[in-house]
């Protein structure tokens, strides 16, 4: 279940300025400690990153933290396997608003992140857009 935003004028203002820059309209923007996340239709991640990712320079150097774009699917899982690649999904389930996923003992490394950060971005967003009390991984 998606929840419907309100967005901040700050929001508002990004969204615009990355629409500009890209010529992708985003679904999403979200404003984290390291990095300002755009959320995009899976047809356009390509267009909206830019040629060697010039669109996400230029974006970077606008607002001064790291730019991550990512393709938003109504599907949790769709969306958090998205987030966490290149890890894979061996499962995923929601009990009691806690979405679980569950990748290889191999790769749980790489699907937290150096210092906690992908699994936090993912822990955000999914907060954000599905409502999720939390995001756990095992």
């Amino acid at each position: 279940m998606l929840y419907m935003l309100k967005l901040s004028n700050e929001e508002m203002q990004a969204m615009a300025l990355f629409s500009r820059v890209s010529g992708v309209a985003p679904n999403d923007v979200v404003f984290l400690d390291e990095s300002v996340v755009f959320l995009v239709p899976p047809e356009s991640v390509g267009r909206a990153v830019g040629r060697g990712g010039a669109n996400v320079r230029h974006l970077s150097e606008k607002f001064g933290k790291r730019v991550n774009v990512y393709a938003f699917s109504e599907d949790a899982e769709k969306f958090v396997e998205g987030l966490i690649a290149p890890v894979e999904l061996t499962g995923f389930e929601v009990n009691d608003g806690v979405a679980v996923m569950c990748v290889p003992p191999n790769d749980k490394g790489r699907a937290i992140g150096r210092g906690g950060e992908k699994i936090n971005r993912a822990r955000a967003l999914v907060k954000r857009r599905f409502g999720f009390k939390d995001l756990k991984i095992t």
